[in-house]
């Protein structure tokens, strides 16, 4: 497909791939190469939605060979208001959403596509994430702890009717029906947008065969950085939707969580001898999200 910079004539994809970027232009080249390298018929578009800091995106862009791309600015900072922007230009009839750090597999688009035609309308996916350590045979805390925990698709769309945006596919039409991510969301807003889906009987699918590899965090100080965020999201959420998320109790979840994770460790961590560091940083990032929670609330926020 030829590159696409300023807007197009031509008919409509079939697709439009939405991924908002901020301060990551390199996250971003690897997103747009491995889009580029897709194995499909499918007509597609992406959509980059430049959240700032990001250099020149369209000049990025357009050194991607055989892929056809569109920028678009959202000055106001956030990933959710980002995609937003994304959707507002998007030409396809079905959105595919990816983030600038994470690298489709070459059969990702297809079967996220077949799955969502195979389900019908009403439905939206979410396709498998796999996280990716920087040295496989030696992974960091940081990187032990996204293995064990981080991008559960498969819980989040069974149990709680949710998808991260690093891996979402949605008909336009069931996009509209359910409305746009809540861009005042710092964080959580996929969680919001899987919520308020159920409500409008859009349901959730899982769908493992539609694969993003997504490199993981490699330092503690970059991941509490991510966990601060996602605190803050969470209860903002909650303050929005009246459901409390986190309250005094929330330390007796320690036990069950280190019991849970030390039986799932053997399948999410192959080397016996990360098992026990795996549980080490559980109970670090736990505890110092609680932590977190009690200074901003001692703060009044």
């Amino acid at each position: 497909m030829a590159a696409d910079h300023a807007g197009s004539t031509a008919p409509a994809p079939e697709v439009s791939v939405i991924v908002p970027v901020h301060g990551d232009r390199g996250g971003l080249r690897s997103t747009l190469e491995h889009l580029a390298a897709q194995r499909t018929r499918r007509t597609f578009e992406v959509v980059v939605a430049d959240n700032g800091d990001n250099g020149d995106v369209e000049a990025l862009a357009a050194s991607i060979e055989g892929l056809d791309v569109r920028v678009v600015e959202e000055p106001r900072r956030g990933s959710y208001a980002a995609r937003n922007t994304g959707v507002g230009v998007a030409r396809g009839a079905v959105l595919a959403f990816t983030d600038a750090d994470c690298l489709p597999r070459p059969t990702w688009l297809e079967a996220g596509l077949a799955l969502l035609e195979r389900e019908g309308p009403g439905v939206f996916v979410g396709g498998g994430v796999v996280v990716v350590p920087s040295r496989p045979s030696r992974p960091s805390l940081a990187e032990l702890w996204q293995i064990g925990h981080d991008l559960r698709q498969d819980a989040y769309l069974t149990r709680l009717h949710w998808s991260a945006t690093a891996n979402l596919f949605v008909r336009r039409d069931d996009y509209d029906r359910v409305g746009p991510f809540d861009g005042s969301l710092e964080s959580s807003g996929d969680k919001e947008w899987g919520q308020r889906a159920r409500t409008r009987a859009v349901r959730a699918v899982y769908g493992p065969e539609a694969v993003i590899d997504h490199p993981a965090r490699p330092t503690m100080k970059v991941l509490l950085a991510k966990r601060r965020r996602i605190v803050r999201g969470t209860l903002a959420l909650s303050r929005s939707t009246g459901v409390p998320v986190y309250s005094a109790g929330t330390l007796r979840s320690l036990k069950p969580l280190l019991r849970d994770t030390w039986r799932e460790s053997a399948q999410r961590v192959p080397r016996p001898v990360d098992r026990p560091r795996l549980l080490g940083v559980t109970a670090f990032v736990h505890l110092y999200q609680r932590w977190y929670v009690a200074r901003l609330r001692a703060q009044g926020r």
